[in-house]
């Protein structure tokens, strides 16, 4: 559907137990940076995500919607204050 205006859909599959969108439990943080719990996806990552830099998140952070961020610009970033362990 998608193909004809230049997109290409990949599918990745999570645990639905950990929220149920894609990019509050996969958020990218910048361009080349992404934020993702080694238990949340069931499918290994697309080729063009592998060579991004993760950072490995705890699964019990997803469940309170942790990764539901707003990029600011290239190094700011709004997340949750209930997410320890997300901050870096």
């Amino acid at each position: 559907m998608l193909k004809p205006f230049g997109w290409r859909v990949e599918q990745i599959y999570f645990d639905a137990k950990y929220g149920y969108h894609i990019d509050v439990l996969m958020p990218v943080i910048r361009e080349g940076l992404i934020a993702v719990g080694k238990s949340v996806l069931l499918t290994p990552l697309p080729k063009e995500l592998q060579n991004r830099e993760v950072i490995e998140t705890d699964p019990d952070e997803h469940r309170i919607c942790a990764g539901n961020t707003t990029p600011l610009s290239s190094d700011a970033i709004i997340i949750t204050a209930h997410a320890p362990l997300l901050r870096f």
